[in-house]
């Protein structure tokens, strides 16, 4: 259910690889009428055309993701068929074609992956916000070939915008109803013909949607990424994010009885007129206690890497990745106050070796 609106206030989105370009603006870009413009997807761990790859990609461009107002997972499945992405705290439960779990305890490996810029993420690490995007991509499963573990379901790959060799910088800024604030802000920065950096800040804020005040939104994160290309065979990029949530945790909404009867009734909310409404009172007093916002808690800390070196024919790359996560959300499951601990250390390695070129055979 969508009970905010937002109105953006003012915007300047970097240039990206669109999904399609219509007719109108293939004619404006010189492009045939009916041309698509290419996309380019790594569902395949390489660089390739989509029309060309051999999987089953949904890939969504930043573009599409700031006009549709995308910030965060679960907001993506309005744009991904036959997918379902929705909350519990701070987790993502991620079901593609029916393929998932909505168990969230972490001895518990999640049925979809998610990779951050080549990077494997736990399911309580996907809840921090989507910002300074290139694209989205998402694989329905079986993906165990190529991403290994907690692919049966499918894969959903997350590209941050690198950096340009450029001193380009973007702003947008989206205000709506229940104080909603939603600032973006990224920059790049020319160092040298060798070295580029760039920075994103992203901070979004609203007041709670449900009675008690539940579901509300004070959240910052930050990206820092460099690429430093030193000669024309190496090529490295660096990244560091930060990501924390101040705000207040959504709570069970409260339906499966019929008010008037008192019987089972899964589509009936208790409070007919208020399906926000997040309280227990009159009949369905809590006997556990009475329902209240609660403060979230939720730190994150990941850094990553894709060193890439040309070796020819072959392309040798090591993409080494450590995650922080302290995630310790209180929130209510209808009459039970509850919560979700997760505590993460997680250090990941990746070397892989790849073909070049346009020879027949293609291999990793």
């Amino acid at each position: 259910m969508q009970k905010s609106t937002a109105v953006c206030v003012c915007a300047l989105v970097a240039p990206v690889l669109s999904w399609s370009v219509l007719a109108d603006e293939a004619a404006d870009a010189g492009l045939p009428s009916g041309t698509l413009e290419e996309v380019t997807v790594t569902a395949q761990k390489k660089s390739e055309n989509l029309q060309k790859s051999a999987a089953a990609v949904t890939a969504i461009s930043a573009e599409t993701l700031v006009s549709e107002g995308i910030t965060a997972l679960t907001d993506a499945q309005k744009l991904v068929p036959s997918a379902r992405f929705q909350t519990e705290a701070n987790n993502t439960q991620i079901i593609i074609r029916g393929v998932g779990s909505v168990l969230d305890q972490p001895n518990v490996e999640p049925n979809v992956g998610f990779n951050l810029a080549g990077v494997y993420l736990p399911r309580e690490a996907t809840g921090a916000a989507f910002f300074d995007l290139q694209q989205l991509e998402v694989l329905p499963g079986s993906q165990g070939t190529l991403y290994g573990r907690s692919a049966i379901g499918g894969t959903i790959n997350l590209t941050p915008t690198r950096p340009g060799f450029n001193d380009d910088g973007t702003t947008l800024l989206e205000v709506g109803n229940y104080a909603a604030v939603h600032a973006t802000i990224t920059q790049n920065l020319k160092v040298s013909d060798e070295l580029a950096l760039r920075a994103a800040l992203d901070y979004a804020r609203n007041d709670g949607f449900e009675t008690t005040g539940a579901d509300a939104k004070n959240d910052a994160s930050a990206r820092l990424s460099a690429i430093f290309n030193p000669s024309d065979r190496l090529s490295a990029y660096v990244w560091v994010q930060g990501a924390q949530k101040m705000g207040w945790t959504e709570n069970l909404v409260n339906k499966g009885t019929d008010p008037v009867t008192g019987g089972y009734c899964e589509p009936c909310f208790f409070y007919p007129n208020d399906a926000w409404n997040d309280t227990r009172t009159g009949q369905f007093a809590a006997p556990y206690g009475t329902t209240e916002r609660e403060r979230n808690h939720y730190k994150q800390w990941v850094t990553g890497a894709q060193i890439d070196y040309d070796l020819g024919s072959v392309l040798l790359s090591y993409l080494p990745s450590y995650l922080y996560l302290d995630s310790a959300p209180v929130y209510w499951l209808s009459a039970i106050d509850t919560t979700n601990t997760d505590h993460f250390n997680q250090f990941t390695q990746e070397l892989r070796l790849s073909s070049q070129g346009s020879g027949p055979l293609k291999w990793l």
